[in-house]
Protein backbone atom coordinates (compact mmCIF):
# COMPACT_ATOMS: atom_id res chain seq x y z
CA UNK A 1 0.00 0.00 0.00
CA UNK A 2 1.24 3.50 -0.85
CA UNK A 3 1.37 6.49 1.51
CA UNK A 4 -2.01 7.99 0.53
CA UNK A 5 -3.86 4.71 0.86
CA UNK A 6 -2.20 3.97 4.20
CA UNK A 7 -3.06 7.42 5.55
CA UNK A 8 -6.71 7.02 4.54
CA UNK A 9 -6.80 3.58 6.18
CA UNK A 10 -5.48 4.99 9.49
CA UNK A 11 -8.08 7.77 9.45
CA UNK A 12 -10.99 5.41 8.59
CA UNK A 13 -9.93 2.93 11.30
CA UNK A 14 -10.25 5.68 13.88
CA UNK A 15 -13.64 6.91 12.61
CA UNK A 16 -12.30 10.46 12.41
CA UNK A 17 -14.34 13.15 10.70
CA UNK A 18 -12.70 14.37 7.49
CA UNK A 19 -14.38 17.75 7.95
CA UNK A 20 -12.89 18.06 11.44
CA UNK A 21 -9.42 17.01 10.24
CA UNK A 22 -9.22 19.43 7.32
CA UNK A 23 -10.52 22.29 9.47
CA UNK A 24 -8.16 21.72 12.42
CA UNK A 25 -5.11 20.79 10.29
CA UNK A 26 -5.44 23.59 7.74
CA UNK A 27 -5.78 21.25 4.77
CA UNK A 28 -8.05 21.67 1.76
CA UNK A 29 -10.66 18.89 1.71
CA UNK A 30 -10.11 18.16 -1.97
CA UNK A 31 -6.36 18.24 -1.43
CA UNK A 32 -6.62 15.55 1.27
CA UNK A 33 -8.71 13.29 -0.94
CA UNK A 34 -6.20 13.80 -3.77
CA UNK A 35 -3.44 12.84 -1.33
CA UNK A 36 -5.33 9.62 -0.56
CA UNK A 37 -5.29 8.85 -4.31
CA UNK A 38 -1.61 9.77 -4.72
CA UNK A 39 -2.53 12.72 -6.97
CA UNK A 40 -1.16 15.39 -4.65
CA UNK A 41 1.62 15.57 -2.06
CA UNK A 42 0.89 16.95 1.39
CA UNK A 43 3.30 19.43 2.94
CA UNK A 44 5.35 18.08 5.85
CA UNK A 45 3.62 20.47 8.27
CA UNK A 46 0.25 19.13 7.12
CA UNK A 47 1.42 15.55 7.66
CA UNK A 48 2.46 16.23 11.25
CA UNK A 49 -0.73 18.19 11.91
CA UNK A 50 -2.64 15.06 10.88
CA UNK A 51 -0.38 12.84 12.99
CA UNK A 52 -1.19 14.96 16.04
CA UNK A 53 -4.86 13.98 15.62
CA UNK A 54 -4.36 10.28 14.87
CA UNK A 55 -3.04 9.06 18.27
CA UNK A 56 -0.50 6.77 16.61
CA UNK A 57 1.94 4.56 18.44
CA UNK A 58 5.62 5.35 17.92
CA UNK A 59 6.09 2.48 15.39
CA UNK A 60 2.92 3.51 13.52
CA UNK A 61 4.08 7.13 13.32
CA UNK A 62 7.57 6.11 12.19
CA UNK A 63 6.10 3.92 9.43
CA UNK A 64 3.74 6.66 8.20
CA UNK A 65 6.51 9.29 8.19
CA UNK A 66 8.84 6.92 6.33
CA UNK A 67 6.15 6.20 3.73
CA UNK A 68 5.49 9.94 3.34
CA UNK A 69 9.13 10.76 2.57
CA UNK A 70 9.45 7.71 0.31
CA UNK A 71 6.58 9.23 -1.65
CA UNK A 72 7.81 12.82 -1.37
CA UNK A 73 11.44 12.27 -2.46
CA UNK A 74 11.13 8.91 -4.18
CA UNK A 75 12.17 5.74 -2.38
CA UNK A 76 15.72 5.70 -3.80
CA UNK A 77 16.46 9.35 -2.99
CA UNK A 78 14.93 9.03 0.48
CA UNK A 79 17.17 6.02 1.11
CA UNK A 80 20.17 8.07 0.06
CA UNK A 81 19.24 10.88 2.46
CA UNK A 82 18.75 8.49 5.37
CA UNK A 83 22.06 6.78 4.66
CA UNK A 84 23.88 10.13 4.68
CA UNK A 85 22.28 11.12 7.99
CA UNK A 86 23.29 7.77 9.49
CA UNK A 87 26.88 8.38 8.41
CA UNK A 88 26.82 11.82 10.03
CA UNK A 89 25.38 10.53 13.31
CA UNK A 90 27.78 7.56 13.42
CA UNK A 91 30.97 9.41 12.50
CA UNK A 92 33.49 9.89 15.29
CA UNK A 93 36.18 12.51 14.61
CA UNK A 94 37.55 11.91 18.09
CA UNK A 95 39.89 9.53 19.87
CA UNK A 96 38.64 5.96 19.72
CA UNK A 97 39.55 2.99 21.87
CA UNK A 98 41.31 0.08 20.21
CA UNK A 99 39.02 -2.86 19.52
CA UNK A 100 40.09 -6.36 20.43
CA UNK A 101 39.55 -9.11 17.89
CA UNK A 102 39.75 -12.74 18.89
CA UNK A 103 40.83 -14.13 15.54
CA UNK A 104 42.85 -12.53 12.75
CA UNK A 105 43.18 -13.61 9.13
CA UNK A 106 46.56 -14.25 7.56
CA UNK A 107 46.31 -10.88 5.78
CA UNK A 108 45.66 -9.07 9.08
CA UNK A 109 48.66 -10.72 10.74
CA UNK A 110 50.90 -9.58 7.91
CA UNK A 111 49.41 -6.08 8.13
CA UNK A 112 50.23 -5.97 11.86
CA UNK A 113 53.83 -6.95 11.15
CA UNK A 114 54.11 -4.43 8.32
CA UNK A 115 52.75 -1.57 10.43
CA UNK A 116 55.12 -2.38 13.28
CA UNK A 117 58.10 -2.06 10.89
CA UNK A 118 57.13 1.18 9.09
CA UNK A 119 56.42 4.69 10.33
CA UNK A 120 55.75 6.25 6.89
CA UNK A 121 53.05 4.44 4.95
CA UNK A 122 51.06 5.00 1.77
CA UNK A 123 48.06 2.69 1.26
CA UNK A 124 44.75 2.37 -0.61
CA UNK A 125 42.63 -0.02 1.47
CA UNK A 126 38.84 0.71 1.55
CA UNK A 127 36.88 1.23 4.77
CA UNK A 128 34.86 -1.88 3.96
CA UNK A 129 38.02 -3.71 5.10
CA UNK A 130 37.22 -2.94 8.74
CA UNK A 131 40.13 -4.89 10.25
CA UNK A 132 42.67 -2.93 8.17
CA UNK A 133 40.97 0.33 9.16
CA UNK A 134 41.23 -0.60 12.83
CA UNK A 135 44.89 -1.58 12.58
CA UNK A 136 45.97 1.52 10.67
CA UNK A 137 43.92 3.92 12.80
CA UNK A 138 45.16 2.54 16.11
CA UNK A 139 48.73 2.98 14.84
CA UNK A 140 48.01 6.56 13.71
CA UNK A 141 46.25 7.41 16.97
CA UNK A 142 49.11 6.03 19.07
CA UNK A 143 51.78 7.79 17.01
CA UNK A 144 53.25 4.55 15.66
CA UNK A 145 52.67 5.83 12.10
CA UNK A 146 53.96 9.37 11.68
CA UNK A 147 53.23 9.87 7.97
CA UNK A 148 50.03 8.24 6.71
CA UNK A 149 48.95 8.76 3.12
CA UNK A 150 45.59 7.16 2.35
CA UNK A 151 44.33 7.01 -1.23
CA UNK A 152 40.57 6.49 -1.24
CA UNK A 153 38.56 5.61 -4.33
CA UNK A 154 35.49 7.80 -4.87
CA UNK A 155 33.14 5.88 -7.12
CA UNK A 156 32.48 7.89 -10.26
CA UNK A 157 29.31 5.87 -10.86
CA UNK A 158 27.80 7.59 -7.79
CA UNK A 159 27.96 4.58 -5.53
CA UNK A 160 26.89 6.94 -2.78
CA UNK A 161 27.28 4.38 0.02
CA UNK A 162 30.97 3.88 -0.71
CA UNK A 163 31.53 7.62 -1.17
CA UNK A 164 29.73 8.72 2.00
CA UNK A 165 31.37 6.00 4.10
CA UNK A 166 34.78 7.10 2.78
CA UNK A 167 34.12 10.76 3.64
CA UNK A 168 32.91 10.26 7.19
CA UNK A 169 35.18 7.41 8.26
CA UNK A 170 38.19 9.43 7.11
CA UNK A 171 37.35 12.16 9.66
CA UNK A 172 38.98 10.23 12.49
CA UNK A 173 42.29 10.22 10.60
CA UNK A 174 41.92 13.91 9.81
CA UNK A 175 41.39 14.58 13.52
CA UNK A 176 45.01 13.47 13.98
CA UNK A 177 46.31 15.49 11.05
CA UNK A 178 46.38 12.85 8.29
CA UNK A 179 44.32 13.98 5.30
CA UNK A 180 43.17 11.48 2.68
CA UNK A 181 43.60 11.73 -1.08
CA UNK A 182 40.70 10.94 -3.39
CA UNK A 183 40.97 9.15 -6.70
CA UNK A 184 37.84 9.00 -8.87
CA UNK A 185 37.19 5.69 -10.57
CA UNK A 186 34.84 2.73 -10.36
CA UNK A 187 35.41 0.90 -7.07
CA UNK A 188 34.03 -2.39 -8.36
CA UNK A 189 36.10 -2.24 -11.53
CA UNK A 190 39.28 -1.51 -9.60
CA UNK A 191 38.74 -4.35 -7.16
CA UNK A 192 37.76 -6.92 -9.77
CA UNK A 193 40.70 -6.06 -12.04
CA UNK A 194 43.40 -7.01 -9.52
CA UNK A 195 44.26 -10.26 -7.77
CA UNK A 196 45.45 -8.35 -4.69
CA UNK A 197 43.77 -4.96 -5.06
CA UNK A 198 45.26 -3.14 -2.05
CA UNK A 199 48.78 -2.01 -1.32
CA UNK A 200 50.76 -0.60 1.58
CA UNK A 201 54.22 0.83 0.96
CA UNK A 202 56.62 1.84 3.71
CA UNK A 203 60.26 2.79 4.08
CA UNK A 204 61.36 -0.81 4.65
CA UNK A 205 59.05 -2.88 2.46
CA UNK A 206 55.67 -3.21 0.81
CA UNK A 207 52.58 -5.36 1.08
CA UNK A 208 50.04 -6.39 -1.56
CA UNK A 209 46.87 -7.64 0.09
CA UNK A 210 43.17 -8.39 -0.01
CA UNK A 211 40.85 -9.20 2.90
CA UNK A 212 41.99 -12.83 2.83
CA UNK A 213 45.58 -12.88 1.55
CA UNK A 214 48.75 -10.82 1.62
CA UNK A 215 52.14 -10.96 -0.04
CA UNK A 216 55.08 -9.20 1.59
CA UNK A 217 57.66 -7.61 -0.74
CA UNK A 218 61.11 -6.85 0.65
CA UNK A 219 63.20 -6.63 -2.52
CA UNK A 220 64.30 -2.98 -2.69
CA UNK A 221 64.00 -2.70 -6.45
CA UNK A 222 60.42 -4.02 -6.40
CA UNK A 223 59.52 -1.70 -3.52
CA UNK A 224 60.94 1.27 -5.46
CA UNK A 225 58.83 0.36 -8.50
CA UNK A 226 55.67 0.20 -6.37
CA UNK A 227 56.55 3.49 -4.68
CA UNK A 228 56.94 5.21 -8.07
CA UNK A 229 53.59 3.79 -9.24
CA UNK A 230 51.92 5.04 -6.04
CA UNK A 231 53.50 8.49 -6.51
CA UNK A 232 52.10 8.59 -10.06
CA UNK A 233 48.66 7.66 -8.73
CA UNK A 234 48.91 10.43 -6.14
CA UNK A 235 49.39 13.02 -8.87
CA UNK A 236 45.86 12.24 -10.06
CA UNK A 237 44.34 12.62 -6.59
CA UNK A 238 42.78 15.54 -4.76
CA UNK A 239 43.36 16.04 -1.04
CA UNK A 240 40.34 16.18 1.22
CA UNK A 241 40.87 18.44 4.22
CA UNK A 242 43.73 20.40 5.71
CA UNK A 243 45.04 21.72 8.98
CA UNK A 244 43.49 25.06 9.74
CA UNK A 245 45.83 27.32 11.64
CA UNK A 246 45.21 30.35 9.42
CA UNK A 247 41.90 32.01 10.28
CA UNK A 248 42.26 34.48 7.41
CA UNK A 249 42.69 31.71 4.83
CA UNK A 250 39.46 30.11 6.04
CA UNK A 251 37.73 33.53 6.02
CA UNK A 252 38.71 33.93 2.37
CA UNK A 253 37.40 30.44 1.54
CA UNK A 254 34.04 31.29 3.08
CA UNK A 255 33.77 34.58 1.23
CA UNK A 256 34.51 32.87 -2.09
CA UNK A 257 31.52 30.60 -1.54
CA UNK A 258 29.01 33.34 -0.73
CA UNK A 259 26.21 34.01 -3.19
CA UNK A 260 23.78 36.83 -2.40
CA UNK A 261 20.46 35.52 -1.09
CA UNK A 262 21.70 31.98 -0.50
CA UNK A 263 20.74 29.87 2.50
CA UNK A 264 23.55 28.34 4.52
CA UNK A 265 22.61 25.44 6.79
CA UNK A 266 24.84 24.42 9.68
CA UNK A 267 24.59 21.22 11.72
CA UNK A 268 26.86 21.41 14.74
CA UNK A 269 27.17 19.94 18.22
CA UNK A 270 27.98 23.47 19.48
CA UNK A 271 26.03 26.50 18.20
CA UNK A 272 27.40 28.90 15.58
CA UNK A 273 26.95 32.28 17.22
CA UNK A 274 28.64 34.93 15.05
CA UNK A 275 25.34 36.08 13.50
CA UNK A 276 24.07 37.02 16.99
CA UNK A 277 27.09 39.18 17.89
CA UNK A 278 26.60 42.94 17.51
CA UNK A 279 29.37 45.53 17.39
CA UNK A 280 29.32 46.30 21.10
CA UNK A 281 29.54 42.60 21.94
CA UNK A 282 32.44 42.16 19.52
CA UNK A 283 34.26 45.00 21.28
CA UNK A 284 33.85 43.20 24.59
CA UNK A 285 35.10 39.91 23.15
CA UNK A 286 38.32 40.91 21.36
CA UNK A 287 41.21 40.63 23.81
CA UNK A 288 42.37 43.98 25.13
CA UNK A 289 46.06 43.10 25.17
CA UNK A 290 46.16 42.50 21.42
CA UNK A 291 47.99 45.12 19.37
CA UNK A 292 45.61 47.07 17.10
CA UNK A 293 42.58 45.83 19.01
CA UNK A 294 40.23 48.40 17.46
CA UNK A 295 41.29 47.39 13.96
CA UNK A 296 40.71 43.70 14.76
CA UNK A 297 37.23 44.52 16.08
CA UNK A 298 36.46 46.32 12.81
CA UNK A 299 37.79 43.44 10.70
CA UNK A 300 35.93 40.73 12.62
CA UNK A 301 32.63 42.60 12.79
CA UNK A 302 32.85 43.68 9.15
CA UNK A 303 33.53 40.10 8.03
CA UNK A 304 30.65 38.48 9.88
CA UNK A 305 28.11 41.27 9.38
CA UNK A 306 28.87 41.25 5.65
CA UNK A 307 28.17 37.50 5.52
CA UNK A 308 24.86 37.68 7.37
CA UNK A 309 23.60 40.64 5.35
CA UNK A 310 23.93 38.49 2.24
CA UNK A 311 23.18 35.02 3.57
CA UNK A 312 20.29 33.41 5.43
CA UNK A 313 21.80 31.25 8.15
CA UNK A 314 19.90 28.26 9.52
CA UNK A 315 21.41 26.55 12.56
CA UNK A 316 20.70 23.04 13.82
CA UNK A 317 22.48 22.34 17.09
CA UNK A 318 22.18 20.44 20.37
CA UNK A 319 20.80 21.24 23.80
CA UNK A 320 24.17 20.31 25.29
CA UNK A 321 25.84 22.87 23.01
CA UNK A 322 23.54 25.64 24.25
CA UNK A 323 24.13 24.60 27.87
CA UNK A 324 27.88 24.61 27.27
CA UNK A 325 27.73 28.12 25.80
CA UNK A 326 25.66 29.37 28.73
CA UNK A 327 28.20 28.00 31.21
CA UNK A 328 31.39 29.07 29.35
CA UNK A 329 30.57 31.90 26.93
CA UNK A 330 32.89 30.33 24.37
CA UNK A 331 32.42 31.41 20.75
CA UNK A 332 33.92 28.84 18.43
CA UNK A 333 34.08 30.96 15.24
CA UNK A 334 37.30 32.76 16.22
CA UNK A 335 40.30 31.24 18.07
CA UNK A 336 40.65 32.00 21.77
CA UNK A 337 43.95 33.78 21.18
CA UNK A 338 41.93 36.58 19.54
CA UNK A 339 38.76 36.70 21.62
CA UNK A 340 37.78 36.00 25.22
CA UNK A 341 34.67 34.15 26.33
CA UNK A 342 31.51 36.26 26.53
CA UNK A 343 30.56 37.52 29.96
CA UNK A 344 27.11 36.84 31.44
CA UNK A 345 25.59 40.07 30.05
CA UNK A 346 26.63 39.26 26.50
CA UNK A 347 25.70 35.58 26.81
CA UNK A 348 22.17 36.70 27.63
CA UNK A 349 22.16 39.08 24.66
CA UNK A 350 23.29 36.33 22.30
CA UNK A 351 20.73 33.87 23.68
CA UNK A 352 17.99 36.46 23.17
CA UNK A 353 19.09 36.69 19.53
CA UNK A 354 18.88 32.90 19.27
CA UNK A 355 15.33 32.98 20.67
CA UNK A 356 14.28 35.46 17.97
CA UNK A 357 15.94 33.31 15.32
CA UNK A 358 14.07 30.24 16.57
CA UNK A 359 10.75 32.07 16.21
CA UNK A 360 11.63 32.81 12.56
CA UNK A 361 12.36 29.14 11.88
CA UNK A 362 16.11 29.71 11.54
CA UNK A 363 17.38 28.00 14.69
CA UNK A 364 16.59 24.43 15.74
CA UNK A 365 17.56 22.04 18.52
CA UNK A 366 18.07 18.39 17.59
CA UNK A 367 15.61 16.02 19.22
CA UNK A 368 18.12 13.77 20.98
CA UNK A 369 15.56 10.95 21.20
CA UNK A 370 15.56 10.79 17.37
CA UNK A 371 19.10 11.68 16.35
CA UNK A 372 22.43 11.91 18.12
CA UNK A 373 25.31 14.03 16.85
CA UNK A 374 28.90 13.35 17.92
CA UNK A 375 30.55 16.12 19.92
CA UNK A 376 33.17 18.29 18.28
CA UNK A 377 31.84 18.23 14.72
CA UNK A 378 30.29 20.82 12.41
CA UNK A 379 28.87 20.30 8.92
CA UNK A 380 27.76 23.12 6.63
CA UNK A 381 26.06 23.27 3.28
CA UNK A 382 26.89 26.46 1.39
CA UNK A 383 25.89 27.40 -2.16
CA UNK A 384 28.58 25.42 -3.95
CA UNK A 385 30.40 23.41 -1.31
CA UNK A 386 30.03 21.18 1.70
CA UNK A 387 32.24 22.02 4.67
CA UNK A 388 33.19 19.66 7.50
CA UNK A 389 35.34 20.58 10.46
CA UNK A 390 36.15 19.38 13.95
CA UNK A 391 37.11 20.90 17.27
CA UNK A 392 38.16 19.59 20.66
CA UNK A 393 35.41 20.33 23.15
CA UNK A 394 37.70 19.34 26.02
CA UNK A 395 39.82 22.46 25.46
CA UNK A 396 38.89 25.64 27.32
CA UNK A 397 38.67 27.93 24.28
CA UNK A 398 37.96 25.41 21.55
CA UNK A 399 37.80 26.71 18.03
CA UNK A 400 35.59 25.60 15.12
CA UNK A 401 38.50 24.56 12.90
CA UNK A 402 40.82 23.56 15.73
CA UNK A 403 41.36 20.07 14.34
CA UNK A 404 40.73 20.29 10.61
CA UNK A 405 38.90 22.12 7.86
CA UNK A 406 37.62 20.13 4.89
CA UNK A 407 35.50 21.11 1.94
CA UNK A 408 33.94 19.09 -0.84
CA UNK A 409 32.82 20.57 -4.13
CA UNK A 410 31.32 17.35 -5.48
CA UNK A 411 27.88 18.32 -6.75
CA UNK A 412 26.19 15.03 -5.92
CA UNK A 413 27.40 15.20 -2.30
CA UNK A 414 26.44 18.88 -1.88
CA UNK A 415 22.97 18.28 -3.28
CA UNK A 416 22.41 15.31 -0.97
CA UNK A 417 23.80 17.22 2.02
CA UNK A 418 21.38 20.09 1.37
CA UNK A 419 18.45 17.68 1.18
CA UNK A 420 19.59 15.82 4.31
CA UNK A 421 19.84 18.98 6.43
CA UNK A 422 16.44 20.17 5.19
CA UNK A 423 15.06 16.69 5.89
CA UNK A 424 16.13 16.92 9.57
CA UNK A 425 13.69 19.80 9.98
CA UNK A 426 10.94 18.46 7.71
CA UNK A 427 10.94 15.00 9.33
CA UNK A 428 10.88 16.50 12.83
CA UNK A 429 14.27 15.24 13.94
CA UNK A 430 14.33 18.65 15.65
CA UNK A 431 12.23 19.87 18.56
CA UNK A 432 9.18 22.10 17.84
CA UNK A 433 9.68 25.88 17.92
CA UNK A 434 7.76 26.09 21.18
CA UNK A 435 10.10 23.65 22.90
CA UNK A 436 13.18 25.49 21.62
CA UNK A 437 11.80 28.88 22.69
CA UNK A 438 11.08 27.59 26.20
CA UNK A 439 14.49 25.93 26.45
CA UNK A 440 16.27 29.18 25.53
CA UNK A 441 14.00 31.12 27.89
CA UNK A 442 14.87 28.77 30.75
CA UNK A 443 18.58 29.02 29.92
CA UNK A 444 18.41 32.83 30.06
CA UNK A 445 16.49 32.67 33.34
CA UNK A 446 19.29 30.55 34.79
CA UNK A 447 21.88 33.20 33.81
CA UNK A 448 19.98 36.32 34.96
CA UNK A 449 20.80 35.95 38.68
CA UNK A 450 24.51 35.76 37.76
CA UNK A 451 24.43 38.97 35.72
CA UNK A 452 25.01 41.25 38.69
Amino acid sequence: MDFGGHLEKLIRERNLSINMLVRECGINRGGLYNAFKGQRKLKADQLFALISKLSLSAPEEARLVNMYFDDFYGEQEHGKIKFLINQISDCAPVRQNAESVSKSSAAEEKLKAFISQNKRIITNFPYSFEAADRLFFNAVQNGEITEFTHILVADDKDDYKNNYISIFKSLKYMYFGHFPKYFHSSVKALQSAALLPYFAIGESGALLFSKARAVAIEDSESVDILAREAAELLRGCRQFGEESGDIFQIKDEYQKGIVDGMTEVTLSSYPCLAQFVDYETMQSLVRRQLPNKDMLVEIAYSHYSNIYKRVRQINITTEDGIKRFASTGNLLEIPGKYIACADIKHRVKILEGIADSAKRGEFYLLDKSKLSLPGGIMIEKCANKGILCAFDENEKDFYMFGRFFAQLEDRAFIESLGKALKYLVESRKVYPKEYTAQFIKNTIAGLKPLEQ
